[in-house]
């Protein structure tokens, strides 16, 4: 229709080899890659938590005597 390459994706590239096979059909790609994205935010926030929590334990305000 548009002229434009194509390529059917397979989910099956990022999965491991014990998936049920409905699950590696080309229907299922989008869902797949979209639990995938899940999980990967899910990492680079807790990373990222991680990160500003060691930088609040690091910082120790001076203490001022009166």
């Amino acid at each position: 229709m548009t002229g434009w390459d194509t390529r059917i994706g397979y989910p099956n590239e990022h999965l491991g080899k014990s998936v049920i096979e409905e699950v590696k059909s080309p229907m299922y790609s989008t869902s797949v890659g979209l639990v995938l994205a899940g999980f990967k935010d899910l990492d680079d926030r807790e990373k990222s938590y991680k990160e500003r929590c060691e930088c609040v334990q690091s910082y120790q305000p001076s203490e001022k005597n009166s």
